[in-house]
């Protein structure tokens, strides 16, 4: 008997039985998640969108519909907690959802204690005209939890101000430099750095030491600055002997952990001859600026707005550059965001020291938050013993990031004002913002800009053509109305510094539904 003749006979069968009888080209036949995988946080709740795609045969047209979100133990299939709301649309597929995510601090750690390294976020979507259902999935995975042997309060990490610099064989060189070692909320403890030291990257031997020792205690983040001299005689024997770029490196340490940072030096004769002296493959990038073409550092835009970005960089030497534009769109900007690439860029730089890269059209055909960065890629640029965490943009130093938001189909004339404070004076750890509630809100956004300012003014005049950048953001959800800064947030900002801050709402689909005014502040804890 032939295949068609089984086939033929099977039919029948189910016919008979009164069973029903579906053509591929009618039912639903997959559901899928994106992102597929997210990785949830232990120390805050976790507050994160999903859309749900689900594809129909061609003939499809009973629509889709699920009731809400279960959360399943992997091993056993267990249900651990039931979320999110009913989702349906009728028509043709495929059909795409979208929806906002709570799961509190205290479940997450519970999920963690039992010994669970991932759940799964589960959604079943029925077949409105009754023919059958799919599943579809999102990884949650969980970290493991802290081992006994480490302490309670641990140093995360080291950063510094500026990541490169430039020294001259012809001057005595002195560099301000501005250390952050950032631990965690519950260290209490002592960090300190006997002294610099300077690294030939080739050999990784250690040239010469410099600088006192640096300590510091109390709350983190720890803010310790230093002035450091190279005099002349000792560039000029590093140039002599063809040495043209160093890593000056300090160790911070507490106790067993120990954590470093460094700074790139790049050797030139002189800063008149330093143009002519780089040879291709040799240029310091010193400054990465990025805006749109209207120079404001965030948009609100309406859907299918021609939309460019531009990076100015200011450089030293000369050579060819090469990086790469880059987007992550919306439904993966929560966490950690995924990014494509939208072009590369090789551009040869002259002596002029200053350059203007701008960015291919950008995507507002889907509503939601982008996130757009510009990252430098040359390879000689990465320091020889650096730890490359993204090897789409392999420089965190040299890398630049801002946001954009197209809006739903409302528009902005439909958007609501939101009444919220504190609209000036200092915050703190403790200070709360709070704003009034926006009917329709599922979501809000809690977000921080920092201000560029000019510190030999009382550090209170804004730098000329400076434009705020988007510093940290917090997704809440629509029963919390006023919250003080995460403690994720607070270790990305400055003490002493101004920001601006607002909030936004947004519906179920996403959409910008009321904003703020953003409101300067001070950040003093």
């Amino acid at each position: 008997m032939n295949l068609l003749c089984k086939h033929t006979l099977l039919l029948a069968l189910l016919a008979c039985l009164g069973l029903p009888v579906l053509s591929a080209q009618a039912a639903l036949l997959a559901a899928t998640a994106q992102p597929n995988q997210r990785q949830l946080q232990v120390n805050q709740d976790n507050n994160f969108a999903v859309n749900w795609r689900v594809t129909a045969g061609s003939a499809h047209s009973g629509g889709a519909a699920s009731s809400s979100a279960r959360i399943i133990n992997p091993s056993g299939g267990a249900t651990l907690a039931t979320v999110g709301g009913t989702l349906s649309q009728g028509g043709s597929g495929p059909f795409l959802f979208g929806e906002f995510i709570s799961l509190p601090q205290a479940t997450v750690q519970g999920w963690q204690r039992s010994g669970l390294r991932r759940v799964l976020l589960v959604r079943d979507f029925a077949d409105l005209a009754g023919g059958g259902a799919v599943r579809g999935q999102q990884v949650l995975v969980l970290p493991a939890p802290t081992q006994p042997t480490q302490p309670v309060g641990s140093l995360r990490a080291v950063k510094i101000q500026p990541a490169q610099r430039q020294v001259l064989a012809s001057q005595r060189n002195v560099l301000a430099l501005a250390w952050q070692v950032v631990a965690s909320d519950d260290f209490s403890g002592r960090v300190s750095s006997s002294r610099a030291r300077i690294i030939d990257p080739a050999s990784g031997g250690v040239l010469t030491t410099l600088g006192d020792g640096l300590s510091a205690s109390g709350r983190t983040p720890f803010l310790l600055s230093e002035q450091l001299e190279l005099s002349a005689a000792e560039v000029q024997g590093w140039y002599a002997r063809g040495l043209r770029r160093l890593i000056l490196q300090r160790e911070f340490s507490s106790g067993s952990q120990s954590l470093s940072a460094q700074v790139v030096l790049t050797l030139v004769s002189s800063g008149l001859r330093a143009p002519r002296e780089n040879r291709d493959g040799e240029l310091l990038v010193q400054r990465l600026s990025l805006s749109f073409l209207d120079n404001q550092r965030i948009k609100l835009v309406p859907p299918a707005t021609e939309l460019k970005a531009k990076v100015l960089l200011g450089y030293s030497g000369n050579g060819l550059v090469e990086g790469r534009w880059q987007v992550a769109e919306p439904g993966s900007t929560e966490g950690k965001p995924f990014y494509r690439t939208l072009t590369l860029v090789r551009s040869q730089l002259g002596s002029a020291q200053q350059s203007t890269l701008f960015s291919p059209p950008l995507p507002t055909a889907k509503a939601g938050k982008y996130r757009l960065r510009f990252c430098v890629t040359n390879q000689d640029l990465v320091p020889a013993d650096a730890l490359v965490l993204d090897s789409g943009c392999p420089i965190e130093s040299l890398t630049v990031e801002t946001v954009y938001e197209v809006l739903g189909g409302s528009g902005p004339a439909a958007q609501l004002a939101i009444a919220a404070s504190p609209q000036s004076g200092t915050v703190d750890a403790a200070t709360a913002f709070q704003w009034r509630a926006v009917d329709g809100a599922v979501v809000y956004q809690l977000q921080l800009f920092a201000i560029g300012l000019d510190q030999q003014n009382a550090g209170e005049v804004e730098v000329l053509g400076e434009s705020p950048s988007f510093v940290a953001g917090m997704l809440l959800p629509a029963s919390t109305t006023q919250t003080p800064l995460s403690a994720l947030m607070r270790n990305k900002l400055q003490p002493g510094r101004y920001y601006l801050w607002r909030v936004t709402a947004h519906d179920q689909g996403g959409a910008l539904i009321g904003k703020s005014q953003e409101w300067r502040v001070r950040y003093q804890p």
